[in-house]
């Protein structure tokens, strides 16, 4: 078999998912920081009801169309899917001036942006199969698990800020989401008039070729592994989804409930936590491929049971009573949580066809966030129920717990 070459412009495919998947992250967050501004516009006096309709309901879409973009992306190929999320996200963006003001215009906006942003969430996959060779490709996955906390440290740093800048208008705020949206395709068009992935499989009729994808796919789905790789990054989605919505408000609310530090500690140490959570997710995949030639089990593992000591560190006095050590365990626990998902992601981009690495990027994404969707609900459901943060800081170190398990079963494959 001949070597197959991969071309250099694989490098601007990685810098347009980086700024892309960004963007995606920046209207995931977006609204969050601006619940009270967005009730008031509303009439609504019940903040549940916005965060529902703002943040719930995107990360559903989220879920069903990461699912369905992955039989997209095999079958129209992930550029044109790519360049389709993204318009919907724009178009949801620049709509919020319009219709962000009712109950309804605003399901509409999280509907396009969360149906676009779910393919995208679930384009690493295919991307680093179809473009980069075997030994890059946990990197790629890694790079995309940076951009998710690079857009919510912007979106959070940003977001807020431009509502004050525009004299308190939230919508123009979220509106300027779309010009970033726009250079967002202006680059993914460039690449589907780049170089072409290389073919990696022997020349088939078009049945035959259909065919064998049929059977690969089908054949993935009956291997163990493949259901460890997705359980653990469903995993990883509730543990991550559950730390970001549980830190500021268990920093903030004073005691007993919370620490009583405040709501700008509390997101300012989220912040600090998801920046290290965009060093750890491209260092992981670094140690994976140049260090464990490829295999992502001890990462992985790794990840999942120092997050876990750290998750259950953040209950105690003796830690909450320093600063600087509550801190040190925050952002540990941001940093080693980034080495799980990159590491599941890859072991699919690595392990199996490129030509069904869309099905399963998309199964592997979409199962993932709807963890991602029941996390809040139960953390919530849990501090409703007992008037403290505990019981759900407990759910959160299980749930790294159960993720370390389902981790020592990630088998590596052996390549020639």
């Amino acid at each position: 078999m001949n070597e197959v070459t991969y071309s250099k412009f694989r490098w601007y495919i990685l810098i347009t998912l980086i700024i892309c998947t960004a963007s995606t992250a920046i209207g995931l967050i977006g609204p969050a920081p601006l619940t009270g501004d967005i009730m008031k516009s509303m009439n609504q006096t019940d903040p549940g009801k916005i965060l529902l309709i703002t943040m719930s309901t995107f990360n559903l879409f989220v879920a069903i169309s990461a699912l369905c973009g992955g039989f997209l992306m095999d079958k129209f190929g992930v550029i044109k899917v790519f360049i389709g999320g993204i318009i919907a996200i724009s178009l949801g963006a620049f709509l919020v001036p319009f219709i962000g003001n009712t109950y309804w215009g605003m399901f509409v906006v999280r509907f396009l942006q969360g149906i676009g942003t779910g393919p995208i969430m679930a384009s690493s996959a295919p991307l680093a199969a179809a473009y980069f060779p075997h030994k890059e490709r946990s990197i790629v996955t890694g790079f995309q698990g940076f951009s998710v906390a690079l857009g919510v440290v912007l979106g959070l740093s940003i977001i807020p800020r431009l509502t004050v800048a525009f004299g308190g208008n939230w919508q123009k705020a979220l509106m300027m989401i779309g010009p970033l949206g726009i250079v967002g395709i202006v680059m993914a068009s460039i690449i589907a008039f780049g170089p072409k992935p290389p073919e990696v499989y022997a020349e088939r009729t078009p049945e035959e070729h259909q065919s064998a994808i049929a059977h690969a796919f089908k054949h993935a789905l009956a291997q163990p592994v493949t259901w460890v790789a997705i359980a653990a990054y469903f995993c990883m989605s509730w543990i991550f989804q559950a730390f970001n919505d549980l830190t500021p408000s268990y920093i903030a609310l004073d005691p007993p409930v919370g620490l009583g530090l405040g709501s700008v500690k509390g997101g300012d140490y989220l912040v600090l936590a998801q920046i290290f959570f965009m060093g750890g997710s491209v260092l992981g995949g670094v140690i994976t491929d140049k260090v464990f030639k490829g295999n992502g089990r001890p990462v992985m593992a790794t990840g999942f049971l120092i997050g876990a000591i750290m998750s259950v560190l953040i209950k105690y006095d003796f830690i909450t009573a320093n600063h600087a050590v509550l801190i040190f365990c925050l952002a540990a626990a941001g940093f080693f949580y980034s080495w799980v998902n990159p590491q599941a992601v890859g072991y699919i981009a690595k392990n199996y066809p490129s030509e069904i690495t869309g099905k399963l990027g998309g199964l592997a994404t979409g199962i993932s966030i709807f963890g991602g969707f029941l996390a809040p609900t139960v953390g919530a459901t849990l501090i409703s129920i007992t008037g403290r943060y505990m019981m759900s800081i407990n759910v959160l170190a299980g749930m790294c717990a159960i993720g370390f398990i389902v981790s020592l079963f990630l088998k590596p494959k052996k390549f020639s």
